[in-house]
């Protein structure tokens, strides 16, 4: 289950990631974000090809270290997590954007930390 687990937060982070890299003006109009072509190449760089490392550790990291997967989803995923709660209550903007981001953030950080505490690294 827990190697099941971090293929799909793998794959899901790594296709934002692609998407990021590939096509950044979808997701950051979604989000309210307008930018240049100096930010675009900011965004790519940031959103795109961090979300792309992370991804390629995580499916690494299901050879043989699944709980170190578990719980570097746990510490950046729950940091994205409470990073957009905090910005959410200091900015008043929550959006269909933040909604379908809180979705996949707070049962993957969850999860995450409820597989790793499972696990014989705990």
């Amino acid at each position: 289950m827990e190697r099941t687990f971090v293929w799909i937060v793998s794959a899901v982070i790594g296709l934002f990631g692609v998407f990021y890299l590939v096509s950044p003006t979808t997701l950051t109009a979604s989000a309210g974000i307008s930018s240049d072509a100096s930010g675009l190449t900011d965004v790519r760089a940031t959103y795109g090809g961090f979300q792309i490392g992370i991804a390629m550790f995580l499916a690494w990291c299901t050879r043989a270290h699944v709980s170190l997967a578990l719980l570097l989803t746990t510490f950046v995923i729950g940091a994205v997590l409470l990073s957009r709660v905090v910005g959410l209550l200091m900015d008043g903007s929550l959006t269909s954007f933040h909604l379908g981001a809180l979705i996949f953030e707070v049962p993957t950080t969850a999860l995450a930390l409820w597989l790793y505490s499972r696990s014989s690294n705990a």
